[in-house]
């Protein structure tokens, strides 16, 4: 869902952002990319319940076209949320993660509309996709099959997100996409091909910190799982997240796509008071949308409720840092994904700073004395007025 919080992971009773931040500095794993590229050469098909075709297009088509997204041949600037229901493993589902699988619904999904978002970002765990995983569930991929095409149903776009992460049960999470995420994708993309409203986010938070080597293991790895996903036959948008936990796009190599519809992610939680301004920004992936003939989103962005944390930062200029921040998003006309809307803020970990309160879609606000650690805080209310009016608050709310 990273030198961010421990955020999406291994929350199993109360919180699902545990995550060692000693990985980062740790040798890189490089994953078997000889083995993915193997896999692209051989094609994929999918295993779980067929692909899904088309001789019409759906509503909602998105395409990229230079340095924007268009939906429907019109240019569109995503707004959304992001849903864990499908992050862990059935074999280790529980918490937070057990209710929202529980949750969602056409119901919920109409109410995530009607929130303000257009878009939901389906966070959907490796280890049950994987048939060489432990963790492998033959009947995982129609959930996630059903959930998805229900979001469709509700009239949002959808962005299908493959995470291996603790929290999915992943006791050893890959840093960078291997052989078990093109597994992955082998199954996904033939499914979701017929429906370019669709946007496939190729892997959450790849972990290394950015260098000239890590850059080049980056796109060798992406790569990878471009050549499978068009080998497929697969036509859908591609979303390549940003290393350092998706926190920086500035020097990502451009990658080969064939078809040149590859936009880039990143998720940029705040570490610092510089990481609540315009130059933290620019730096992590501002200047690379700037100068990138290619879209930028933000598939994940909370704030970080932790006063003078290690791994978050949260001070007094946090609540209007966060009304800068959608400024500067809509100055560039760079789409928001908010963290999340099954993922609420927790009693007993008030320092989430999540766009939720509840599962029932109350927004978090920095309204009535809300400040750093305080239950309440977060930037839900600016968010989903935001995405309802399509401009940012003039006040804090």
């Amino acid at each position: 869902m990273g030198a961010k919080k421990a955020k999406l992971m291994k929350e199993s009773e109360n919180s699902t952002r545990t995550r060692a931040r000693k990985n980062r500095r740790g040798a890189l794993r490089i994953p078997l990319i000889a083995l993915v590229m193997s896999l692209a050469a051989c094609g994929g098909g999918s295993s779980g319940s067929g692909s899904s075709t088309s001789s019409a297009t759906p509503v909602g088509a998105v395409t990229v076209s230079g340095n924007q997204f268009l939906r429907d041949g019109q240019p569109w600037v995503p707004k959304g949320v992001v849903s864990v229901a499908f992050n862990a493993a059935p074999a280790i589902r529980q918490g937070l993660f057990l209710t929202a699988y529980n949750d969602l619904s056409p119901t919920e999904l109409a109410a995530m509309k009607a929130w303000g978002a257009d878009t939901v970002r389906v966070m959907v765990g490796q280890p049950a996709l994987d048939p060489q995983a432990s963790l492998y569930s033959s009947t995982f991929i129609g959930d996630v099959q059903k959930g998805v095409t229900e979001a469709r149903a509700a009239g949002l776009n959808v962005i299908v997100t493959v995470q291996d992460e603790s929290g999915t049960g992943e006791t050893s999470p890959m840093t960078l996409p291997n052989a078990g995420t093109g597994r992955v994708w082998q199954q996904l993309a033939p499914m979701f091909a017929g429906d370019p409203g669709i946007m496939f986010e190729i892997m959450n938070e790849p972990q290394p910190l950015p260098s000239a080597a890590n850059w080049q293991a980056w796109a060798t790895a992406m790569n990878a799982m471009v050549a499978i996903i068009r080998g497929s036959g697969a036509k859908n948008v591609l979303l390549a997240d940003g290393l350092g936990f998706a926190e920086y796009l500035s020097g990502a190599p451009t990658l080969a796509d064939p078809l040149n519809q590859v936009a880039y992610a990143d998720h940029p939680y705040p570490h610092s008071s510089t990481d609540q301004t315009t130059i933290g920004w620019d730096a992590k992936f501002g200047d690379f949308a700037a100068s990138t003939n290619a879209p930028v989103i933000i598939t994940e962005w909370s704030d970080e409720n932790e006063p003078n944390g290690v791994l978050a930062y949260c001070d007094g200029n946090t609540p209007q840092a966060a009304l800068n921040f959608l400024t500067y998003l809509q100055s560039r006309h760079i789409g928001l994904i908010g963290l999340g809307y099954d993922l609420p803020n927790q009693p007993a970990v008030p320092r989430d700073g999540r766009i939720m309160l509840d599962f029932n879609g109350t927004p978090s606000t920095f309204a009535n004395g809300a400040s750093c650690d305080s239950a309440a805080f977060g930037p839900g209310t600016v968010v989903q007025s935001y995405f309802r009016t399509g401009n940012v608050p003039g006040k804090l709310e």
